[in-house]
């Protein structure tokens, strides 16, 4: 299943990370207006019609996975 994520919002339109999974990643802009106001940058977010709604416990557990590798990071460069 594909992953997309908002990377960030540029003017009046809202650029949209898409991981396939085969690990391969493209971007795509939208109009901003399409994103849902709750969406931030970095959250996980789902297509739904016309919208792109955020989806909270998906972006919990990737934020929980980022903070992880940095923490195993830390530790190995000791």
């Amino acid at each position: 299943m594909e992953k997309l994520v908002l990377d960030r919002f540029e003017e009046n339109r809202a650029v949209i990370e898409k991981t396939y999974e085969n690990g391969e990643i493209s971007y795509f802009s939208v109009a901003r207006e399409t994103v849902s106001p709750e969406a931030k940058e970095g959250d996980v977010i789902r297509a739904e019609g016309d919208s792109f709604l955020p989806v909270t416990e998906e972006t919990k557990a990737a934020k929980k996975q980022a903070i992880s590798l940095l923490e195993k990071l830390k530790r190995k460069s000791r």
